[in-house]
């Protein structure tokens, strides 16, 4: 998405859902009437409002936002249907803090395209954020329930927050049955689901943490800290097998969205222990030596392997690990004597004393360790477990014991005491206790060897059997869908036709249908973010590059059903783009647009597809050349005066394209064959036109035609002779177009029609440009 702090004005696109609710089949082909169109003025205004937001090196400030809010405005002035301009206003609105104004713009919004289930569901959440007490929220929603015909998505929405609420106010029964009503409007509300879950539960239900974890998974499958999380409550029930699965899952989901993703120490770590707990001794010392590749200054996996080593009857591999860590302990030792470590100096005591046995060792360290940090619960643990190496049993055993109660290696040594001083019955009665704490970690497996030495069977985890049929009931098969979400969506970016002209607006198509046999959520917690970032190529007189230019918006619906599709039109010919080719008139250009579902930046601050999504395109186009021979301007002049206005309009932005290129070429900015055409005769009609031309979007979008051409002083004059024009929409093209000429020169003029102007608009952005002006070096000020 756009960085912080610009406008996501371009982000939120012309969007069109072409398929009425309820969703019955794929979006419907629209015909190509809308491609040969010119825009009309609504549209004009609502591009120039894009043209600012693209054409500005330096955006987001207020003033920036006033610009081109004043743009939008007018849009909607002239057309109060233009659904767009409504959500483009809200966009702006919000980021210059004017919330009520903004809720306005898009409810007005809402109204003219309902199809829009995402702008419709935001519409909501805000209007209730605006309501100042509970009462006048229920009262909201339950008006709005009396509708016959809100979609299901908005319906449930509804619901759900009146079910919120009555639950909020201890309306129990009330608030269930609202939740009951959401999820029978859609099955696919989530928030619904999870709260009427919690609501039913058992106060003590242990497997609600995954419950929630599986529900999150639902709307996007695609989350590896999830997955895994969901494994480590599996593990943590005793359920190592299915953990394992899940934990596999969770790194093949890594490397998916990571190419070069590796594994750290701890969580290899996790991984081997619960292959150990599932008895796959064999491939819990594979990932053992991973991780010690991993970090091999780590002792947690070497302490690991001495266990798998005496499991599997390898003294080599336990006497290879031992060594291998009294190197590490001899090269820390001093540090940590020096730096008064009491955990490092417990850690030492305790592999002394359980794992490679020298009490005087584990003696010395666990005496620094209580004296470093007397009251560290790891120090106590370690100076019981120095006790037990040295046949001291009691004292272990009372060293031990409070640590027991929450610490499994604790309750190990405090079991071992205790068998030592003939007390195998509460030795047991200690084991089981600490089995019960975990089924997972690297402690487990010898707490179940003890445990059947002794003929006591292992309890099985409360939680066990409510997690396992949970996890037994979530739809592994969209994971297969995570595994290949480019599968299941399938993007389409096309031209609405392959034959452009200077004159007529770049309409682009994009389509987004689910292949999959399961509903997609969309949106930032679904699998698939529904916006797009276009690159423009052209090639002709020379190749040029628009790289990450421009998003566009299919975010429509929440949730996109097996085999439907979302689909929008907009115009892509604004900004730099449009600025470069209206100067190239007599060249024929060749236009290749390509996308990037889903994108996000990588390491190095390119745009790239995130796991969800794929590169588009590319689509293809070509801009015809305008024709300039004499036969062709002289039709254009004649054009000027027809009584069509299209032909009128189309006749002026032909003509003042060739008085652009012209200039340019003057300038040798432009090496290419074409016609000599006067641009000293030509501006000075199109200038008399924009004059006396009978209607004011005519005047208004003639003047804004010259806008990059240089003007001289005479022709500057005659422009200015504009600001006095009867209609607003004339004027506000005149400032435009004399703020672009003259920059900072225009000042004084722009500070006066924001003090005096008879319309508010023309005063809003008087302002801001002489704001913006002030605020810029001097050196910037000039126009170009």
């Amino acid at each position: 998405m756009p960085a912080a702090g610009t406008f996501d004005l371009w982000g939120r696109s012309i969007c069109l859902l072409l398929s009425a609710w309820p969703l019955s089949g794929p979006a419907l082909a629209r015909d190509d009437a809308a491609a040969a169109s010119l825009r009309t003025t609504a549209e004009w205004l609502v591009d120039l409002g894009r043209d600012e937001a693209l054409s500005r090196q330096v955006r987001g400030s207020d003033d920036d936002g006033w610009i081109i809010l004043s743009f939008l405005q007018a849009a909607s002035r002239i057309d109060p249907n233009h659904a767009d301009a409504y959500l483009w206003q809200y966009d702006i609105l919000r980021s210059l803090g004017r919330s009520a104004d903004a809720l306005t713009a898009l409810s007005r919004y809402c109204e003219l395209r309902p199809s829009d289930l995402s702008a419709r569901l935001l519409w909501l959440r805000l209007s209730l954020e605006g309501l100042q007490t509970v009462e006048a929220r229920m009262a909201f929603c339950r008006e709005w329930l009396r509708s016959e015909d809100l979609p299901p998505a908005v319906r449930a929405q509804f619901w759900l927050h009146l079910g919120m609420m009555h639950l909020g106010r201890k309306e129990d029964s009330a608030g269930q049955a609202a939740l009951s009503e959401a999820l029978a409007a859609d099955p696919d509300n989530l928030a619904a689901r999870r709260l009427a879950e919690e609501r039913a539960r058992p106060l003590a239900d242990p497997s609600w943490p995954v419950r929630r974890l599986l529900a999150s998974l639902q709307a996007n499958p695609l989350q590896p800290a999830a997955v895994w999380s969901v494994g480590r409550q599996l593990d943590a029930a005793g359920l190592h097998e299915q953990a394992v699965t899940w934990y596999e899952r969770s790194l093949s989901q890594s490397r998916q969205m990571q190419k070069d993703y590796r594994a750290d120490e701890a969580t290899l770590m996790e991984l081997a222990a619960a292959y150990a707990a599932a008895g796959r001794l064999n491939e819990a010392l594979a990932v053992g030596h991973w991780a010690i590749e991993a970090d091999h200054r780590a002792v947690p996996p070497r302490l690991l392997m001495i266990h798998l080593g005496r499991l599997l009857g390898r003294a080599e591999l336990v006497d290879e690990q031992k060594a291998a860590i009294r190197e590490a302990q001899e090269a820390v030792a001093g540090v940590v004597t020096t730096a008064r470590d009491g955990l490092g100096a417990a850690q030492m005591a305790l592999y002394y004393s359980h794992y490679d046995p020298q009490p005087e060792q584990a003696r010395r360290w666990a005496d620094l360790a209580m004296q470093f940090a007397p009251d560290l619960p790891a120090a106590k643990i370690a100076s019981g477990f120095a006790a037990l190496a040295e046949g001291r049993y009691d004292e272990a055993a009372d060293l031990l014991r409070a640590a027991a109660a929450g610490d499994q290696l604790a309750a190990i040594g405090l079991a071992r005491a205790l068998s030592a001083s003939q007390r195998e019955e509460e030795a047991s009665s200690v084991l089981q206790s600490a089995a019960s704490l975990s089924a997972r970690g690297p402690y487990r497996a010898e707490i179940v060897s003890l445990l059947s030495e002794r003929g006591v069977k292992v309890p099985v985890h409360p939680a066990a059997a409510a997690i396992g049929q949970a996890v037994e009931g979530f739809d592994a098969g969209l994971f297969d869908l995570a595994a290949s979400p480019q599968a299941a969506m399938e993007p389409a970016l096309t031209f609405q036709s392959d034959r452009l002209s200077l004159t007529r607006p770049w309409r682009c198509t994009l389509r987004l249908t689910n292949r999959s046999s399961r509903a997609v959520h969309l949106g930032d917690q679904g699998l698939v973010s529904p916006q797009v970032l276009l690159s423009i190529r052209t090639a002709g007189d020379r190749p040029r590059e628009f790289r990450d230019y421009l998003w566009l918006s299919a975010d429509l619906l929440p949730v996109l059903p097996p085999g439907q599709s979302v689909e929008l039109v907009q115009t892509i010919d604004v900004g730099p783009v449009r600025r470069e080719l209206f100067g190239l008139a007599q060249s024929v250009q060749s236009i290749e647009v390509t996308g990037i579902l889903d994108a996000i930046r990588d390491d190095q601050g390119r745009w790239t597809p995130a796991a969800g999504g794929q590169v588009l395109g590319p689509a293809k186009a070509v801009r015809a050349a305008v024709p300039a021979a004499a036969e062709d301007i002289d039709r254009f002049v004649s054009g000027l005066v027809s009584e069509d206005a299209t032909i009128r309009l189309e006749s002026a932005m032909n003509l003042a394209a060739l008085a652009v290129e012209q200039q340019r070429t003057e300038a040798g900015l432009t090496g290419y064959s074409r016609a000599v055409v006067d641009d000293g005769a030509l501006v000075p009609l199109l200038l008399r036109r924009a004059a006396s031309d009978p209607l004011p979007h005519v005047r208004a979008r003639i003047l804004d035609a010259l806008r990059w051409y240089r003007l001289a002083p005479d022709a500057v004059g005659t422009v200015a002779s504009a600001l006095s024009d009867r209609s607003w929409l004339v004027r506000l093209a005149a400032v435009s177009v004399l703020t672009e000429q003259q920059g900072g020169e225009f000042l004084p003029v722009l500070e006066g029609i924001a003090r005096s102007d008879p319309d508010h608009l023309l005063r809003q952005l008087a302002g801001a440009h002489a704001r913006r002006l002030k605020a810029l070096p001097a050196g910037a000020q000039r126009g170009p």
